[in-house]
């Protein structure tokens, strides 16, 4: 299972393993590790993350929200292991800048700050994406 979120020059992939666990409380959700790659411009960068099936639910809420409203933002984090964060900003015309950070682990001093523009069109293909993996981690 996974998503994009494709733009110009640039985009940021994440690679949902597919064996998560189920057994999980309400309060926290169900952990899944993932795989991420970003490309911004000429610059690249990969490592893993974990989210949890609540952090991939309330993304998707608030990127379709967003997308019917052109307007707002849609946020995507993950602090276990690693410090990641993906902003999705609507302004209001159809264009959207896509932002964040990807820290590799506490204990390492790599760190890539990123952003690239995008529009609505490349959105509805990541919402087209992401719907059949928020039905199977309901």
């Amino acid at each position: 299972m996974s998503f994009e979120i494709n733009g110009n020059q640039g985009s940021t992939k994440i690679l949902l393993n597919n064996n998560f666990n189920h057994d999980s409380d309400r309060y926290h959700g169900i952990d899944i590790s993932s795989v991420i790659s970003i490309v911004s411009g000429k610059f690249t960068c990969g490592g893993t993350a974990i989210f949890t099936n609540l952090d991939i639910l309330d993304f998707y809420a608030e990127l379709v929200d967003c997308y019917n409203n052109l307007d707002g933002e849609a946020k995507l984090v993950a602090y276990q292991d690693c410090d990641f964060e993906l902003l999705i900003v609507f302004n209001k015309f159809g264009g959207v800048t896509c932002k964040g950070h990807y820290h590799e682990s506490w204990q390492s001093i790599n760190e890539l700050n990123y952003s690239y523009d995008s529009d609505q069109t490349f959105i509805a293909e990541t919402i087209r994406q992401l719907k059949p993996i928020v039905e199977k981690i309901k």
